[in-house]
C-alpha cells in the first residue's frame, strides 16, 4: 500500500458549526495555528469523532457564520491571486479570530493588508 506524503498526503478535515452553518476546514490549515495543533495532535476535540462529520460537528458558540466565512475568506486569499476583495467588517472579523486562535501569520498578513 503507498504511504501518505507527510505533507500532502493529509485530505482529512474538520468540521464546525457557527450559528446554523456548517464549515469544513482542512487540518493542514488548521495546523497553522498552535491552538488547534494541539487540539488535533492531542485528540482535545471533546466526544470520540467531534468535528469528523456533519452530524458532530465542534460547536462554535460566540461566533457567527460571518466571522467564520470571513476568517476562511483572509486564510485562503493567501492562497490565491490578487488583492483579496474583502469589506473592513470582514477583515475586522478574520483579524478577530485570527488573534483568538492564535493564526500569527495570518494575523499579520491582515494587519499589512
Amino acid at each position: 500500500m503507498p504511504s501518505k506524503h507527510p505533507k500532502y498526503g493529509d485530505a482529512s478535515y474538520m468540521v464546525f458549526l457557527a450559528e446554523d452553518t456548517l464549515f469544513h476546514i482542512p487540518v493542514w490549515q488548521l495546523r497553522e495555528s498552535p491552538y488547534f495543533r494541539d487540539m488535533i495532535d492531542e485528540c482535545h476535540t471533546g466526544s470520540e469523532g467531534e468535528g469528523k462529520s456533519d452530524e458532530n460537528p465542534i460547536g462554535l458558540g460566540g461566533i457567527t457564520a460571518f466571522e467564520m466565512a470571513s476568517f476562511l475568506d483572509a486564510l485562503n486569499a493567501r492562497f490565491l491571486p490578487g488583492d483579496p476583495k474583502l469589506e473592513f467588517q470582514q477583515w475586522a472579523a478574520a483579524l478577530h479570530l485570527a488573534t483568538m486562535w492564535n493564526f500569527d501569520e495570518l494575523r499579520k498578513d491582515i494587519i499589512t493588508h
